[in-house]
């Protein structure tokens, strides 16, 4: 196994221990849904209106910031939640792969 692999193996052990659902929500909802709902209404109004900041809070901002945000939002569900199982996937067959050449990473962890 290549000091890459291992150091992926070793970063995903971290971020599965605290359970798919933290994931999701890190990962999809917060770390990538969040930000592109918020880019694309602010790109939204930029094509609109320039630069004319003023314009961007007429009437009806609020409703189009929540629909972009509630969008993307579900996206980062469905994205996180797509991301989790690739990852572990990954990490399960790299494991058995791995285990089964007796060079996976913390043998001793494992063996005990």
């Amino acid at each position: 196994m290549s000091k890459s692999e291992v150091k992926s193996m070793k970063k995903w052990e971290k971020l599965r221990k605290n359970g798919k659902w933290n994931y999701i929500f890190y990962s999809g909802l917060i770390g990538w849904g969040l930000p592109t709902g918020l880019l694309v209404f602010i790109l939204n109004h930029i094509f609109q209106h320039g630069i004319d900041i003023p314009q961007y809070f007429t009437a009806g901002w609020l409703k189009e910031l929540a629909v972009d945000v509630l969008i993307f939002l579900l996206g980062g569900f469905f994205l996180g939640l797509s991301m989790w199982k690739v990852n572990e996937s990954f990490y399960q067959e790299e494991f058995a792969k791995a285990k089964a050449e007796d060079d996976y990473p913390y043998k001793e962890k494992y063996l005990s």
